[in-house]
């Protein structure tokens, strides 16, 4: 990706990742099961928390939380995203693009990751929680 350089902030841009999974239902549905508590926990992991507004967190049991940066229902969610495991200062963008009535692609984008091994690690596990949200 584009290891090496620089942003504005003078952080390393690092690795970007992208997960994707086409869905049988409609991009609001996708949207609400990244945007209530409940649906959350059946494929973001246990104990799942969202307050679902610019500047709300959100977090599990597994150690992931951040901020929620971007709400536009139906089309795009933007996290910081914060776990003691991996670099700090990376960012989730999640988007619905639909494919018709009751279908659309839900796309993960991870940015600014900073190892190709927790890059690798990242994709992996977006994947799987979207075969779970699938």
């Amino acid at each position: 990706a584009h290891h090496g350089l620089c942003e504005k902030d003078g952080r390393p841009k690092g690795y970007q990742i992208c997960a994707t999974k086409t869905m049988n239902v409609s991009a609001a549905r996708a949207y609400e099961a990244c945007t209530q508590a409940a649906q959350l926990c059946r494929w973001f992991g246990e104990g799942s928390e969202i307050q679902a507004s610019v500047g709300g967190r959100y977090s599990n049991a597994d150690g992931d939380t951040g901020t929620v940066k971007k709400l536009r229902p139906e089309k795009e969610i933007a996290l910081t995203w914060e776990n003691p495991r991996h670099t700090p200062g990376t960012t989730v963008s999640i988007t619905f693009p639909p494919k018709g009535d009751e279908r659309c692609t839900v796309t993960v984008t991870h940015d600014r990751i900073q190892t190709r091994a927790e890059a690798d690690e990242l994709r992996a596990t977006w994947l799987v929680a979207l075969e779970r949200m699938k």
